[in-house]
Order: C-alpha cells, then structure tokens, then sequence
C-alpha cells in the first residue's frame, strides 16, 4: 500500500506537475486561486500523510524546535539572504518593459494582506519540506550525497515552475539552491521556510507595487509569477 502511494506521489511530482506546467506556459493558462491553494493543500497533506507511514518524524526533516534567540538568528540570516537577492533581481526587472509586470484578473491572487500572507505560507511549507527537507533526508550523510540531493532537488523544483517558461523556471531554480544553502547552513527547516515566505512575499507586494506605479489604476491582485 505505502510503495503504491509513494510511486504515485512520486509520477505526480517529478512528471505530472512539471509537464503540465510546460502545457500551461504554451497555452497561456494560469492557476486560479482556489485551485492553486486547493493543489497546494492536498500535496501536503499527502505528503505527511507518507511520512507518517513510514514512521519519519518530522524533527529529521529539520522541523525542530530550538531556543528561540537560535531560531530567530536562523530566521534573520535567511531572511536577509533572500530578500538582499530580491532586492537585486526586483531592480532588474525595472528595467524592462512595462508589460512584464502586465497581468490579468485570473492570473492573480487578492492584494489583502491576509490572503497573501496565508498563500506564501502554504507554498513555502510545501516546497521546502518536499524539495530541501526530504531530499536531504533521503540523501543520508556524505558530501557527494549531499551535493547530488542539491542538484536534483534544486532541477525539479525548478521543473514544478515551467507554467511560467523555462527562463523563470531556471530563475526559480537557482532560488531552489539558495534555500538549499540556507538549509545546510542552519539545519533549520522552520526558518528556511519563514525566509523563503518573506521573500515570496516582498517581491510579490513589490511586483504589486509597481504594477499600480505603471498603470496608474488601482490593482487588484499581485503576480503569481512573483512566487519562486
């Protein structure tokens, strides 16, 4: 029963999800927010629900608790990793044409803070514990053990982005080593999360920000292509 659940979680993730993903970036279709919360959701769960068949807890995947002036450290360096990053990619992206940050009603999620907070929570728990904590995990101890989770893990969670061309899944996966890195260095898979939400959500009220800059209209949401 377990085998057969881990082979279909497997086919969704490593095949399923990257080539739908590369369908929707041909045909210009975008996750509504629902459905994207709703995916989100049950990978996680299906994913605990695997862990806890084969008796993982969840403290070897980095999710432990620790004194919290430790946490805090973890979360200030990560956080600083990545939004330094943002900042530097975000002036980039200023640099281009208007349109880049041109989105339609469907492709965005409600510009409250709640809804954006709550979103970019799920997503960070999600990707982090399957693509940096399990890898790990599973990679055991070893330098080249280690190093090849790195790549492997970092080149599917690129994969899980086609929906917005292979230029930002690359993007993405270069984000994918960064939280890998942080991982490492911190063994704290709590505060990789919460520098990995921080960034989803810095450039994503940014994006936000110069959207309604450029158009010089109230906005009403913010791109879901912002999201590594």
């Amino acid at each position: 029963m377990t085998w057969a659940l881990e082979t279909l979680f497997g086919f969704v993730v490593l095949f399923a999800l990257p080539a739908r993903g590369w369908y929707r970036s041909k045909q210009r279709q975008f996750f509504s927010v629902p459905a994207y919360v709703a995916e989100t959701t049950l990978l996680t769960l299906f994913l605990l629900l695997l862990l806890f068949l084969n008796h993982v807890p969840l403290q070897t995947l980095g999710l432990r608790l620790l004194p919290w002036f430790q946490f805090v450290w973890h979360c200030v360096f990560g956080v600083a990793v990545v939004i330094g990053l943002d900042f530097g990619a975000l002036f980039a992206l200023r640099t281009k044409r208007d349109s880049a940050f041109k989105v339609e009603q469907e492709q965005v999620f409600p510009a409250d803070t709640l809804p954006i907070v709550a979103v970019c929570i799920l997503s960070a728990f999600w990707e982090e514990l399957c693509f940096r904590g399990l890898p790990l995990y599973l990679a055991g101890p070893g330098l080249l053990r280690v190093l090849v989770a790195l790549a492997l893990s970092s080149l599917i969670f690129a994969l899980q982005h086609l929906r917005e061309g292979i230029g930002r899944a690359a993007y993405t996966g270069f984000y994918g080593v960064l939280f890998f890195v942080i991982y490492l260095a911190t063994r704290d898979l709590g505060a990789t999360m919460v520098a990995h939400a921080s960034g989803n959500m810095f450039a994503s009220l940014y994006g936000s920000r110069e959207y309604r800059k450029r158009q010089q209209h109230v906005y009403k949401g913010f791109d879901v292509s912002q999201l590594p």
